[in-house]
This record gives structure tokens, C-alpha cells and sequence, in this order.
């Protein structure tokens, strides 16, 4: 089927060469080529070597993420990854919303959606994910930061099937302790590097070691102690170039804080959260729109979505969405993500860890569309889909 196909594309490329002499290649590859979909390119690898060269080069790849991105007539990026013990699948919750699958709820009730056509399989490093104790660190620009085991990080890009593996700071320590930790994993577009953070410590203690480590030197530095909050075992949330997480200090009634992590300078800090009323109650962060979101469940049992319209701007934290919970926040640990919007404005909610629901705020009340459950805990993040390579310019993979 692959021989059929590569040969159906340089059939069509013969026909076209007279066409393709006319036109500077240049042209064709900043005009047309930047604005095709990955799957596309890569097929379009085989036309010739000037193709296979220029698709497969890093600045064609950043060209056609910076092109992807900012093309306002680019269809939204409603993506996730998800790992399960099922394996890894992406899943595009745009097209759920599109295929005629959603139906009205019944009865307070889900929804279900089929997402069997629009989830892919993914395969990782041709082993087993559930023979793995494995948690997604973060997705950035189409590279996904996976964690295995606690021991082993790694950086890839499941479009290009590329990964490249790095020993974790504590490797050793993993073994015997009991412990919290944060992790995350971003872009600093200055020094165009991508960095992993991870910080560890004591369950019983109030103090995290951190380490960051960066893709073009492959190797973990110490960059101190995050010292009196108390984390729970999560994924920082990127927004502005800067991880967050929802911490609290460590007394007898909780009172949650934002700790922010800032890729560019590798310092710690806190940032204002929006005036919630009990800050004894745990809240959760994700990123929506490009926005930085904060979601929690007030005393009145009413489950609440804030985003920060301007990053910087504190008073920027707006009331987006609000909707009668059926859930206790505080007593079931109700975790909760939120993704992107589709274009008729739903946007995609990971809830109990082990569910994924599209949610239509645009009916009052709001109605949730089952897309996926599992008996055990899911874990996603944003995804787009790139030709970003986890090897860095200098070396060849």
C-alpha cells in the first residue's frame, strides 16, 4: 500500500515538473508547503531529494510550526495526547464535535460520543506503556515529554516517530523514598532550547529539590530548594513561557498558592490567583485559549472556571464559566484539566482522572458529551502535531 502510494505521488509530481520549474523553490516551500498538515509532508518526502531535504531540515520545521500557528485560516488546534493503560492515542476532539456523533444528554446523564474514528494509536519506543509506571511531563511545539518509572525521562515527537532518553536527576533516591514531586516541560524561544524541570522531596517534608535540564547540553543542573509549600504529585501548566502548579503551605488549614517557574530566568515565584473567597479549598490549573485557567468547586458546590486574559496583568483573572457540581471538589479529589475550544466553542474537560467530556457552555444548563472513560487513571495534555526533531541542530540523530 506504501509502494502504491509513493508512486501515485511521483506519478503526480512528473506531470507537474514543468510547473514546479516555473516557480522558485523557495516560493514553494515558504507558500505551500509550510501550510501543509505533517501527514502530508512527510509523504511529500519522496518526491524528490530537494523535497526530502528541505521537509526534514530544522528551520523548514520551525518555519511550518511558526506558519501553523499563526495562520488564522489553520483549523484549531484541538488535540490531546492521552496515556492510559490502553497505550498512547492522540485524540482530535474538534472532529468529535464535527461528526455528528454528539446527541443531546439524557437525564443528567453523559452523553456518550464515538471517538473510535478519531483517536490514533500511537507506538512508543516499541515497548509496552502499562509494563510502566508512566506519566505525560508536559507537550510543547509537538514534542511530547513522557516520564518512565520516575527513573527515565524522554523528549518525543510521536508525528516524526523520533525520541531521545535522559536519566533522571534522582534516579537513585526514587528507589527508597516516599515523595511528592512537580515535573514540567517547555520551550525558551531566546536560546530556542527545551527544558525539563523536575523537583522532588519528601513526603513528610515542606522542601523540594529542583533540577532543570535542557535539550542542547543533555545534561540536569541543581537550581535549588523550593522551600515551604506543600505539592501534590502533578504536571506544571505552560503558559508564557513560565510552568505553574497550585501548591499550599504547609499548615493545619490549607491556604493554595500558584507557584510559577519561569523557563527563561530558572527562578521560582508566586503569582496572584483571583479572589476565590476560601482559599482552604484546592483548586486546579490548565491552560485554555493560550490563557492560564484556574477551576474550583466554592462551599456552594457551584464548580467554577477563572482565566487570566493578560499574563502579567493580575487583574486580569476573569469568571469564565460557572455550572452546578454534582461532585465534591475537596472530599472525591476531583482533578480536573481543561483543554482548547472547538470552533463552535466547546472545549474538552479531563475529569476523576478518569474520564474525558466535551462540554457545551453555550447551553444553559451546560451538557457534557462523554468521549472516553477508563476504569483506571487517564492522563493528557495539548498536543500539535509538528516536524520539530528532539535532537538539537548540532547532532544527528
Amino acid at each position: 500500500m506504501k509502494e502504491i502510494m509513493r508512486e501515485e505521488i511521483i506519478q503526480e509530481a512528473k506531470k507537474n515538473k514543468v510547473v514546479e520549474r516555473n516557480i522558485p523553490h523557495d516560493l514553494i516551500t515558504t507558500d505551500i508547503l509550510t501550510r501543509l498538515p505533517v501527514k502530508c509532508l512527510l509523504k511529500f518526502k519522496c518526491v524528490s531529494k530537494e523535497w526530502n531535504s528541505t521537509i526534514s531540515s530544522a528551520q523548514f520545521a520551525k518555519l511550518h510550526l511558526r506558519s501553523s500557528i499563526s495562520n488564522p485560516y489553520a483549523p484549531p488546534r484541538s488535540t490531546c495526547i492521552i496515556q492510559s493503560l490502553d497505550g498512547l492515542f492522540t485524540l482530535n476532539y474538534e472532529d468529535c464535535d464535527n461528526d455528528g456523533s454528539i446527541v443531546s444528554r439524557g437525564d443528567g446523564d453523559y452523553a456518550p460520543v464515538n471517538d473510535t474514528g478519531n483517536r490514533r494509536n500511537l507506538v512508543f519506543n516499541d515497548f509496552r506503556i502499562w509494563d510502566h509506571w508512566a506519566h505525560i511531563v508536559g507537550s510543547c511545539d509537538g514534542l511530547v515529554c513522557l516520564n518512565l518509572d520516575i527513573d527515565f525521562f524522554y523528549i518525543w515527537n510521536p508525528s516524526i516517530r523520533k525520541w531521545r532518553e535522559t536519566e533522571g536527576p534522582f534516579r537513585f533516591y526514587s528507589k527508597f523514598w516516599e515523595f511528592n514531586y512537580i515535573w514540567g516541560f517547555g520551550h525558551v524561544s531566546s536560546i530556542d532550547d527545551y527544558k525539563i524541570v523536575e523537583a522532588i522531596g519528601d513526603v513528610l517534608s515542606d522542601k523540594l529539590m529542583a533540577y532543570v535540564f535542557t535539550l542542547k547540553t543533555r545534561a540536569w543542573r541543581r537550581i535549588g530548594v523550593l522551600e515551604g509549600v506543600v505539592c501534590r504529585p502533578t504536571k506544571g501548566v505552560l503558559v508564557n513561557e513560565t510552568l505553574h502548579w497550585a501548591m499550599t503551605l504547609p499548615t493545619p488549614k490549607e491556604d493554595w498558592r500558584i507557584v510559577a517557574f519561569d523557563l527563561v530566568e530558572e527562578t521560582f515565584h508566586e503569582i496572584p490567583h483571583p479572589k476565590l473567597g476560601d482559599r482552604s479549598k484546592p483548586f486546579f490549573l490548565s491552560c485554555m485559549g493560550g490563557c492560564l485557567s484556574l477551576y474550583w468547586e466554592n462551599n456552594d458546590k457551584i464548580e467554577e472556571i477563572w482565566m487570566l486574559k493578560q499574563y502579567g496583568d493580575w487583574d486580569s483573572w476573569m469568571k469564565r464559566y460557572q455550572w452546578k457540581g454534582n461532585v465534591d471538589l475537596y472530599e472525591k479529589s476531583n482533578r480536573a484539566q481543561f483543554f482548547g475550544f472547538t470552533r463552535t466553542g466547546k472545549f474538552l474537560m479531563h475529569r476523576h482522572g478518569e474520564k474525558l467530556l466535551l462540554v457545551d457552555p453555550n447551553q444553559i444548563p451546560f451538557e457534557f458529551f462523554k468521549i472516553s472513560e477508563c476504569a483506571v487513571e487517564l492522563d493528557a495534555a495539548s498536543y500539535t502535531e509538528s516536524l520539530i526533531s528532539p535532537f538539537s541542530t548540532a547532532e544527528t540523530p
